[in-house]
């Protein structure tokens, strides 16, 4: 059904805001590709769950919703957004039409991006692009109450079977992806894996770089594919031979230029996202230091990998994900806080604590305060993302 203006504006104007098939953003987030992108997120959630709309053109303000409006054309939304659609999300023909929303009395415009419901099958986000000849991994979105969250292909399932998926009618649908099959397979293959660690060894004692840059690569995109333990525990064999590489990581990033030093923190993460106990302690053991280094010199890049892989090390300490919250506001450079401020966990610093929430949202607010009263904008501009992001958790 069209969404109108005045029903929006009503809407908004009750105090009422996200909910199981509406979802709000201020733009595109054009920057980000892929599952990282907020926008590609929503709207398959939506048709994975019971369709509805993506509003372009609201933002909150001291905890209330309000039409910020958008300068977005609705036919470059519709070009990028099918664009998008194309590259990463299997299989095709997501059902989705995108129209303008206008009040000509008070010139503001909101941009709709109308979802139906897939009744057939789901639909996922791929890791790697369809252009790519990488392995990928994929990504389930799925709607919950008044947020969009991802389950891995494994948690679907688990999530589906043990009826956690709340709001999924599982007779109304097929199987996931019914009569589709995956252009990449999700099984790892051990042999394989010990082979290129045993490969890697030897090609750095002959000091052939070109071969020993296609056998890492090799091994980096091998790694989506590793089983995650808590859903297929971790067998002796697998254990051993990913601490060898582990141990062989470790060597190479004390020495690593910038290129490899990205390829090695990549390698980590895919596989600290997966491991067992024993195999993260390794990590934690070997470069927990090195990454805190990194992390707090000023001169340093900070990636998206290196924040996600900190939070994976301190998986045990919540408020090591407020220090960042804290750190975000306060000592990144600006390209770094719009590229990868939303890699923060924030729901897992939250948990389920309202507490919690109140005392973030609260301590965002002072900060903004604070700053406007200093007049320091691009701190206020960075506050004001964040208790957006925040206040839709």
């Amino acid at each position: 059904m069209k969404l109108e203006f005045r029903e929006l504006e009503r809407r908004l104007n009750a105090g009422l805001g996200e909910d199981e098939t509406l979802e709000l953003k201020p733009q595109l987030f054009e920057n980000k590709k892929g599952f990282k992108n907020d926008i590609l997120k929503g709207v398959v959630a939506l048709a994975n769950a019971r369709g509805g709309h993506l509003v372009i053109g609201v933002e909150q303000e001291k905890g209330n919703w309000v039409i910020s409006s958008t300068n977005y054309d609705e036919e470059h939304v519709r070009n990028w957004l099918s664009q998008i659609v194309y590259e990463y999300v299997e299989p095709d023909n997501l059902p989705f039409k995108v129209y303008p929303i206008i009040s000509t009395e008070k010139n503001l415009k909101c941009v709709v991006i109308e979802v139906e419901e897939s009744k057939e099958r789901y639909f996922a986000i791929r890791y790697w692009t369809r252009r790519s000849k990488k392995d990928t991994s994929y990504y389930l979105p799925l709607r919950f109450s008044e947020s969009s969250r991802f389950l891995d292909f494994q948690s679907f399932f688990r999530n589906i079977i043990s009826n956690l998926a709340t709001g999924l009618s599982v007779g109304s649908k097929e199987l996931p992806f019914s009569g589709y099959t995956f252009t990449e397979g999700r099984e790892f293959d051990l042999g394989k894996f010990k082979l290129r660690i045993a490969e890697l060894k030897e090609i750095k004692h002959i000091g052939d770089p070109k071969t020993e840059s296609m056998i890492r690569t090799e091994l980096r995109d091998s790694l989506p594919n590793l089983p995650q333990n808590d859903l297929e525990p971790w067998t002796n064999n697998l254990r051993n031979a990913t601490l060898e590489l582990v141990d062989l990581l470790t060597k190479e990033f004390k020495t690593a230029n910038e290129p490899l030093e990205k390829i090695i923190l990549r390698m980590l993460n895919h596989i600290a996202y997966r491991a067992d106990e024993t195999t993260l302690e390794r990590i934690k053991h070997n470069f927990l230091d090195k990454l805190e280094r990194v992390y707090t010199d000023p001169k340093a890049k900070k990636s998206s990998d290196l924040i996600r892989l900190l939070q994976i090390l301190h998986y045990n300490q919540p408020d090591y994900i407020k220090k960042m919250i804290k750190d975000a506001i306060e000592r990144w450079s600006e390209t770094e806080f719009g590229n990868i401020y939303n890699d923060i966990d924030v729901d897992k610093y939250l948990g389920k604590d309202d507490k919690r929430l109140k005392e973030l949202r609260s301590f965002i607010l002072k900060r903004q305060a604070i700053a406007g009263k200093s007049k320091d904008m691009q701190k206020v501009a960075r506050l004001e993302k964040l208790y957006v992001w925040i206040r839709s958790k």
